[in-house]
């Protein structure tokens, strides 16, 4: 009697001991998983393909890594950063969170704008700071908007294509390094992917360099519900551009008012 129970016992206890064992593979395959941002906006992709923006921009910016703070290495960065196609990627890999919900029409703007001031203060005038530094006290110094919708929403759920936010036309990763910027030029040309081509910057004239005049919108616009409006001239500043009636430029957000 006591036997039987003893096996009754232990065959009920079967199931429960199978789902415990099967809860480790189940954290193990979640933990596995890629995040959705990377599944739709960092896909992996053949050789030759086009590069996602948001891997695109991590190659340039190891590529444009300044090797000091002096003034030639920090006009070599700028160089490097300004007359490629970084700023149309960095705002396509933004849109792309935006597409896939992952960014709100006021999020969108907020880091559009954010990213406007930094090109423009990395891309006019003389350096004075890397650009991953030049963002990031633009963005710490930023108030938050009050416009623009807040809800997000998936648009294409699940779907890597580039065309859904962004449109190549032009050259397409790091700006060249001309005049006296060029014997400053880094020696880490390590990667995540390579590059699809290389931009060219302007020429130079006595010594005196003058940075690529490829813009952001030559380089690439955003596609869908975004239409590039202006872009800044003379330099690789980030174009304004429309996302749902919103228009995304640092003259009219106030978040940058003092800035």
């Amino acid at each position: 009697m006591r036997q039987s129970t003893f096996i009754t016992g232990l065959a009920a206890m079967l199931p429960s001991a199978a789902q415990a064992w099967s809860v480790p593979a189940l954290l193990d395959s979640r933990q596995n998983s890629r995040p959705y941002q990377e599944v739709v906006c960092k896909p992996e992709v053949g050789s030759g393909s086009q590069l996602p923006p948001c891997v695109q921009i991590e190659n340039i910016e190891v590529a444009c890594k300044p090797n000091g703070t002096d003034p030639i290495y920090l006009e070599a960065h700028a160089q490097c950063m300004c007359g490629g196609s970084f700023f149309a990627e960095k705002l396509a890999c933004e849109r792309c969170l935006f597409v896939h919900g992952l960014r709100s029409e006021r999020t969108l703007a907020y880091y559009s704008g954010v990213l406007l001031s930094a090109s423009n203060a990395l891309c006019t005038g003389t350096p004075t700071a890397p650009f991953a530094s030049i963002y990031s006290n633009i963005e710490a110094a930023a108030t938050p908007i009050t416009t623009g919708a807040t809800a997000t929403s998936d648009q294409a759920p699940s779907n890597t294509a580039i065309s859904l936010y962004y449109t190549a036309s032009g050259p397409q990763g790091p700006g060249s390094i001309t005049g006296e910027a060029a014997s400053a030029t880094g020696t880490n040309n390590a990667t995540t992917a390579s590059p699809t081509t290389t931009a060219t910057g302007s020429t130079t004239s006595g010594g005196a360099s003058t940075r690529a005049s490829t813009t952001a919108a030559t380089a690439g616009t955003a596609t869908g519900d975004a239409a590039t409006t202006t872009a800044a001239s003379g330099n690789g500043a980030v174009p304004t551009y429309a996302a749902g009636g919103l228009m995304m430029g640092a003259a009219g957000l106030a978040v940058f008012a003092g800035l």
